[in-house]
């Protein structure tokens, strides 16, 4: 058997070429080459708003969901988070995925490990390791939103690591 491939450097490849392919091709175009003398953040709204005319038009709402959700990642690999927040604000297939609701979950899993860990380092002195480990392999968002309802009812790390 013989495999042959090609290498295809999507950074010198024309965005446009990418909006104008197959719809299965639309996630690669923000790693494209940008119109001349613009900026990130001044051509990708332009892009995804494109991306998301063409998914409305030529995919199920299940495949345009998929589409913008790899879109979403593929372009979180060449901008900063503030300009991906940009670009992708207001744009309806990312809001209607389950991918969206997962990483929105996870940020605010994050937020209240964080949060438990900072506040009750001020409630109880300190935080060492194994807390801190303990806290961080929590994954239930509903349980750390019992923490930290918990926090200033409880008198050690123990009491509040016990709530379920």
């Amino acid at each position: 058997m013989d495999f042959g491939f090609e290498i295809v450097r999507l950074w010198q490849r024309p965005a446009e070429a990418l909006l104008s392919g197959s719809v299965a091709t639309l996630p690669l175009a923000p790693l494209g080459q940008l119109p001349a003398g613009s900026s990130p953040g001044e051509a990708l709204p332009a892009i995804i708003r494109r991306i998301e005319e063409r998914l409305s038009q030529d995919a199920t709402p299940e495949a345009a969901a998929k589409l913008m959700r790899a879109t979403f990642v593929l372009t979180g690999m060449v901008v900063a988070k503030a300009t991906l927040q940009n670009v992708f604000a207001g744009v309806r297939f990312i809001q209607e995925s389950s991918a969206y609701d997962v990483l929105v979950e996870e940020g605010e899993v994050k937020a209240l490990r964080e949060t438990l860990l900072r506040q009750g380092r001020k409630r109880f002195k300190s935080v060492d390791e194994s807390i801190a480990a303990s806290v961080n392999t929590i994954t239930d968002l509903d349980r750390l939103k019992r923490m930290t309802e918990r926090l200033l009812e409880v008198t050690t790390w123990q009491e509040l690591l016990s709530t379920r």
